[in-house]
């Protein structure tokens, strides 16, 4: 599935980038809204976040706590990926998550809780590149590969079956279609699942994802670390569980191969918008990058 866990990140600049657009609705239905959500692009660091204050920290701490522990993690991240890029030392997601803790731990005003997951591109060859993930919570990511086929060959009344992925949908098919900034379907792409994070919870339910808050101790331990090798024209796709808890895997990739050329902006609306059909109310961040050489 591309993953890997045996290659550390290097200091050395890689020659990739994500093209990146993104879309956020929050659980009131407004779009271009986060509400307790928050993510980052760092162009220099080649690095990515996204964030999700926990409600439930809103009813323990008072209206939006869960928003402002988000935030701070989300800047504070920012700026320490931002911090090492500069310095020219490795962008390490675990590091910048924890750097960022540590000042979310000095401030006893920031009371409300967060998932976290950090993304950083680093240098493996030139051909290649290595995408390295930090998580603490339910965010994800999922990565696919698309490929371009030729023209069909003439009819020969064989069946030479279908080239896109199936789909156990449980968002209607006819949400694929329904965004008015749809171009054409990629009727001669098809595209490859290269790897995925898996969420972490306490119990097998959607309430109850791991956490951090300024008096959650021994981070280090806690947090989730992955890597994938990425090459040119993979598509990244970032979210919170407002995302991946009402899209399933399946359905993400049905469509992205039925748009594998179009644009990560149009992307992540039309993923988003998927979200918005899902059974479960909730903000919802899509961030989603195209993997070029510069």
């Amino acid at each position: 599935m591309g993953k890997t866990k045996s290659e550390r990140p290097s200091a050395r600049r890689s020659p990739f980038h994500l093209a990146t657009g993104a879309m956020t609705w929050s659980k009131t239905m407004q779009p271009h809204s986060a509400g307790d959500d928050h993510y980052f692009v760092s162009r220099s660091a080649r690095a990515y976040g996204v964030f999700d204050g926990v409600s439930g920290s809103n009813g323990k701490y008072g209206t939006g706590a869960a928003e402002e522990a988000a935030n701070f993690m989300c800047f504070n991240a920012y700026a320490a990926a931002h911090k090492a890029a500069a310095r020219r030392r490795p962008v390490d997601p675990a590091a910048i998550i924890i750097k960022a803790h540590k000042r979310l731990a000095r401030l006893a005003s920031v009371r409300g809780s967060t998932t976290a997951l950090v993304a950083a591109l680093h240098w493996r060859s030139t051909k290649s590149a290595l995408l390295t993930v930090a998580n603490l919570g339910d965010c994800g990511v999922l990565i696919v590969r698309p490929y371009v086929h030729p023209p069909p060959a003439p009819a020969s009344g064989i069946d030479h079956g279908s080239t896109a992925a199936s789909s156990s949908a449980s968002v209607s098919a006819s949400a694929l279609s329904s965004d008015p900034y749809s171009p054409a379907p990629s009727s001669s792409s098809s595209v490859k699942l290269v790897g995925f994070t898996e969420p972490m919870r306490h119990d097998s339910g959607m309430a109850h994802p791991h956490t951090l808050s300024a008096t959650t101790r021994h981070i280090d331990r806690k947090i989730d670390r992955t890597a994938f090798v990425v090459q040119p024209g993979d598509i990244v796709v970032f979210g919170t569980d407002g995302l991946f808890d009402n899209v399933d895997n399946n359905t993400i990739v049905s469509a992205l191969t039925r748009h594998a050329t179009a644009s990560p902006h149009f992307l992540a609306k039309l993923l988003a918008r998927l979200a918005l059909h899902g059974p479960k109310p909730d903000d919802i961040t899509v961030l989603v990058g195209r993997v070029y050489e510069l």
